[in-house]
């Protein structure tokens, strides 16, 4: 409730300077756990958002981030190859990555020329908001697994240990973040929960190294202090550097079994750009709200976000999409400041050593951001599911979601006990080519959506002409 101008006007604030906040910490996150070129992804999704929030005619600002949906495949692929202390195999890995998100990002636009030409009712049909949320609750989950794995097992692999003071900080960051979500949406608390989620996973750290250096009396030990004195290792962005990150182009080679799993990876993208079209969340109720698309809004959003991931791809830089800060407009003074917050900051990624600084910093906490940004995802999905069981069949959403859900899980757990175990329990490879879960789960639920309908078409028509004789 609007109590003053002032309070209004400082509450504004704290949305403009919270969501610039929230775009740093994420933006670094990604480009860190992704492990592709931190300079040129900062620069990247700096000048993609400068354009937008200076030449965006409804004064909304907006920024650009990786995209989630790609994070763990891109970290899977380039870590790996990294490993191998092959600066070939990590070439010969990243040329054809790059060519499987170049054809998952035309994918995404054939998609939406698609889904903008086909009638509502269609497309309500075939993509119903049960099948979009399954999707996304899946991906999500999935991904919060990959995570998971990836700072719990593979510490343990390497040295025995468990990371307890990552998965400590982790734990707190995910605790705080909700915790202050829990706050009225304009509270200074709310809009900086990013910042305070951070920082309290860096505290942690802090707190770990602190207690070390006073008990060994020295650096040994240490989880952050020993990274934060190489931090003068890292290069600064240069063209040097811009020119070497161009070999992978030598590499390009088309990979198959990379391309399948890219291809649903780009329909739920799509998927989940559209979502916001089919309802409207109202933060002050607390309830969902059907609305009809906005095929302008729409063409707008898919067009940026396909035309940016060709760009960033083609740079090396992974794709990226567009994330609204909020779905108002901006007075003047808001947009100047985040104007000015995003040229500094490609001023300073152009001239200071932001590999260094970000870097050094544990690799958990940056988990922790993402982990919190899948399982907002996962909550998306899950007010899909409840709204299409609440507006709409109930039946036909229990059965949609949960096939799209068991085909999808069953599957997934064959994927990650093969990347993180070794051990094979469900071979889907055809010839040279392997298939994936999210293709299977996108298949037999699309499959069941046009099954699905024709039967009550079906039995509409034979009701009617039954009530006709």
């Amino acid at each position: 409730m609007k109590t003053s101008n002032g309070q209004t006007n400082k509450s504004s604030w704290y949305l403009t300077v919270g969501s610039y906040l929230s775009f740093l910490i994420v933006l670094s996150s990604s480009l860190v756990i992704m492990n592709v070129h931190l300079g040129l992804g900062i620069v990247l999704a700096v000048i993609f958002s400068l354009l937008f929030n200076i030449f965006n005619p409804k004064r909304q600002i907006g920024f650009f981030v990786p995209n989630l949906f790609y994070i763990p495949l891109v970290m899977l692929i380039l870590n790996d190859a990294a490993l191998s202390n092959s600066i070939n195999n990590y070439l010969v890995a990243h040329g054809k990555l790059i060519i499987a998100i170049w054809v998952g990002a035309i994918i995404y636009f054939l998609l939406a020329i698609i889904y903008r030409a086909l009638p509502e009712k269609i497309v309500k049909k075939i993509f119903p908001p049960y099948f979009i949320g399954a999707l996304l609750v899946l991906l999500s989950i999935v991904i919060i697994g990959i995570f998971g794995l990836k700072f719990i097992y593979a510490p343990l692999e390497n040295s025995g240990k468990l990371d307890y003071i990552g998965i400590t900080a982790i734990v707190f960051m995910v605790v705080i973040f909700y915790t202050a979500s829990n706050f009225p949406l304009h509270h200074f608390i709310r809009n900086f929960r990013a910042l305070f989620a951070f920082g309290f996973g860096f505290f942690v750290y802090l707190v770990h190294d602190l207690i070390t250096v006073i008990s060994n009396l020295g650096m040994d030990g240490t989880l952050y202090f020993h990274l934060f004195t190489q931090i003068n290792a890292y290069p600064t962005f240069s063209f040097i550097n811009f020119i070497e990150h161009f070999e992978f182009y030598n590499y390009l080679a088309f990979d198959w079994t990379l391309i399948l799993l890219v291809l649903p990876i780009a329909i739920i993208s799509l998927l989940n750009d559209t979502q916001d079209q089919i309802i409207l969340e109202d933060e002050t109720e607390r309830h969902v709200l059907p609305i009809k698309r906005n095929t302008a809004q729409l063409d707008s959003l898919v067009f940026l976000n396909g035309a940016s991931s060709l760009s960033t791809s083609a740079l090396g830089a992974m794709p990226v999409n567009l994330v609204l800060a909020d779905k108002s407009q901006r007075n003047k003074k808001h947009h100047l400041f985040i104007d000015l917050s995003l040229g500094v900051l490609l001023v300073l990624a152009l001239i200071f050593s932001f590999e260094g600084v970000f870097a050094t910093i544990p690799t958990p906490i940056y988990f922790g951001v993402l982990i919190i940004e899948a399982s907002l995802i996962l909550a998306r999905g899950v007010k899909l599911i409840a709204f299409s069981w609440k507006k709409e069949s109930p039946l036909e959403t229990l059965l949609g979601s949960s096939l799209v859900l068991i085909i999808g899980l069953i599957f997934a757990s064959g994927y990650l006990s093969e990347t993180f175990l070794g051990y094979t329990w469900i071979d889907l490879t055809i010839g040279n080519v392997k298939l994936n879960f999210l293709l299977l789960a996108v298949s037999a639920g699309l499959v069941f959506n046009i099954i699905y309908s024709l039967i009550k078409m079906m039995s509409k028509k034979k009701k009617e002409k039954t009530a006709t004789n």
